[in-house]
């Protein structure tokens, strides 16, 4: 359960969540401007803003050089997207890895698996 949940995490690209972002923003964006309500007087942004790079202090003699892409979407890609499939990811395997001997042992009292009439070898062996 928790490999398959890491395997489609994994699998999803940036590039086609923002291609179905910004379609989805030109759609809102569309409807707000085709509606006769004036109360949609709000348009969504498309594009990230680009930030000034900020440069930090180094010490003398330091030869380590801290950079951040220009690019606004590079830099939300890094610094958000990849950040936040990563605690997910952590999430993921700290909640189902540890309980995976658990987990097999319940899942043989899924209704499904019960045309079989047979329990397999080793179930239970740890929730007994």
């Amino acid at each position: 359960m928790g490999e398959d949940a890491k395997q489609q995490l994994r699998s999803v690209e940036f590039d086609d969540i923002l291609k179905k972002t910004l379609n989805f923003i030109t759609k809102c964006n569309e409807i707000v401007v085709n509606s006769d309500n004036d109360a949609f007087t709000i348009e969504i942004e498309s594009d990230f803003r680009p930030k000034r790079v900020r440069l930090t202090k180094r010490m003398p003699g330091e030869q380590a050089k801290d950079s951040r892409p220009p690019d606004p979407i590079t830099r939300f890609r890094v610094e958000v997207y990849r950040s936040v499939i990563d605690q997910i990811t952590s999430s993921l395997e700290k909640r189902f890895t540890v309980n995976r001997a658990i987990i097999l042992d319940t899942s043989c009292l899924d209704p499904q698996r019960f045309n079989d009439g047979v329990i397999p070898l080793g179930s239970f062996d740890k929730v007994a």
